[in-house]
């Protein structure tokens, strides 16, 4: 009896292994959070900084970028994100701006925030996508997910980092 199951388990683990080979475990220099991303997908050291971390994908325009936004003194996640995108939209902000969903609630990992996506035509002149999630912290401190792709990849590259809110994981 025992041995069946041994076998069963084994074979479990080994379908499970190729699912945790995929990813990479990225440790937010905070130590904020911590999540997996794509092994394909790249650390940028050039593009990053203490409160920044930048990760280009495999295709010519997707990435993801974690913010550690501080000081924040908004207490409604939905509020900041209005506050935070209406830069974006203002002057010196992207060109083209449009919203396309939100803003709206969401959780992230029991933590309140809010969500939302908007395109805007970037310098190469193509119309790129991004969805941002936020959540606010306290101690005057939010954190900042964007995905990010051109228009016609935006779908697989939002499908591609799924694994980054499933994983995603508060060190506090």
């Amino acid at each position: 009896m025992i041995r069946p199951l041994a076998v069963v388990l084994i074979l479990a683990l080994a379908a499970a292994l190729p699912a945790v080979a995929d990813n990479s475990v990225f440790v937010d220099p905070k130590g904020l959070f911590q999540t997996s991303i794509p092994r394909e997908w790249v650390y940028q050291a050039q593009q990053s900084s203490g409160n920044l971390s930048v990760f280009y994908g495999p295709g010519n325009y997707n990435l993801v970028y974690f913010e550690v936004l501080e000081p924040v003194t908004y207490e409604d996640a939905v509020e900041y994100l209005y506050y935070a995108l209406s830069h974006l939209k203002g002057p010196g902000g992207l060109e083209s701006f449009q919203m396309e969903e939100g803003p709206e609630q969401a959780m992230l990992q029991g933590v309140a925030g809010a969500s939302a996506a908007y395109s805007y035509k970037a310098s190469s002149g193509h119309r790129q996508f991004e969805l941002r999630v936020i959540a606010l912290l306290g101690e005057d401190q939010a954190v900042s997910i964007t995905f990010s792709d051109e228009q016609g990849s935006f779908a697989a590259t939002k499908e591609a980092l799924a694994v980054v809110l499933e994983e995603w994981r508060w060190l506090f």
